[in-house]
Order: structure tokens, then sequence, then C-alpha cells
């Protein structure tokens, strides 16, 4: 590949189980359990269907004046998913995830915020410790760690690989596999 980091690729083929505890990161709405369940109705008409737990979120807003159970995603998401309405951790940043430590967790997504790394945004980037909205990835890896999830997902955001970032997405990729994931 043109990245040079994804070149041992190979195929792999993954059974669906009959149930997938998922944890969201800058959960948002959380698109990714509405994904889930788009995901499932699909596997329905194939004759395969399964259950989903949302084991926890976190949705916090720190530029926000108003208390958490008020900020616009929160509402949202809750308004989404009542039945997940008090799982949702906060800031993830300050989150304490051995809670989740003995959970078999199945799926972990992040979505963190891209208005540093995106072309439409202030592009101050992602470096560790940097401070900036997007480098709160960084603190995925508290999570990781406790949790070990089965499966990782990143939001695809393009300019995550762009010459400003792409020192720092490696450093980040590098991470992850410290922790046994392969990246695809």
């Amino acid at each position: 590949s043109q990245l040079g980091l994804f070149d041992d690729r190979e195929e792999w083929n993954v059974s669906l189980p009959k149930h997938i505890n998922v944890v969201t990161l800058c959960s948002g709405y959380d698109s990714q359990m509405i994904a889930m369940d788009m995901f499932r109705e699909y596997c329905k008409k194939l004759g395969h269907d399964f259950t989903y737990d949302l084991k926890a979120w976190a949705e916090f807003d720190p530029e926000s004046k108003k208390p958490l159970e008020e900020q616009p995603a929160v509402k949202a998401h809750n308004v989404l998913f009542p039945q997940w309405k008090y799982r949702n951790v906060g800031d993830m940043t300050k989150a304490d995830w051995s809670f989740l430590a003995n959970e078999d967790i199945d799926l972990l997504t992040y979505s963190t915020p891209c208005q540093s790394i995106s072309v439409a945004g202030k592009r101050a980037g992602i470096k560790k410790g940097s401070g900036t909205r997007s480098a709160v990835l960084w603190s995925t890896e508290n999570a990781i760690a406790v949790m070990r999830p089965k499966f990782l997902l990143q939001e695809n955001v393009a300019a995550l690989v762009d010459k400003t970032n792409f020192p720092d997405f490696v450093e980040w990729y590098h991470t992850v596999e410290k922790y046994g994931y392969k990246n695809y």
C-alpha cells in the first residue's frame, strides 16, 4: 500500500456470535449503535439473528457549560437509546474502566473528535499530550488496556494519514499493535 503499513494483510473470517458486547467512546448520538441495529436487521434477512448490549459509552463535551445530561449529544443519545441512558461514563479521559475488566467485550469503537484532524477543522493534530480535541484518542489506550476487547473499530477520518497527522497515526498504530491487535 502507499502507506507501507498494511502490506501484511491477510484474509480472515469471523463467525458472528449470538451476542455482542459493545463499548463506544466519543459516542456522540452513537451512529455506531445505529449501524449495529442496521447490521442486525441485515443479518436477520440472511437467517442469522444476534443480540447486543452497549456495556458502556462515553460522551462529554469539555467546552459545554451545561451539565452532562443536558449536553446536546448526550440528550440525542438518550432519546435514541434510552435503555442505555445510565451507562455513560462521561469524560473518557477520566474514566476508570475497571468495572468492565471482567466483562467479555467484543467490540470497542472510538470516534474521537475530528476538529483537530480534518481539513475542515483547525488542523492542530493528534500529537500525544498536545491537548487538542482530537488528542483525546490517546485516552482510548486506557480502555483497551483494561477491557482487552476482541475487536477495535476506529472512525475513518481521511486526514489521519495525511502528511500532517501521519507520524502520530503511526505512533497510534504501534500502540494498538503492542496490545496484540492487527490493523486493517
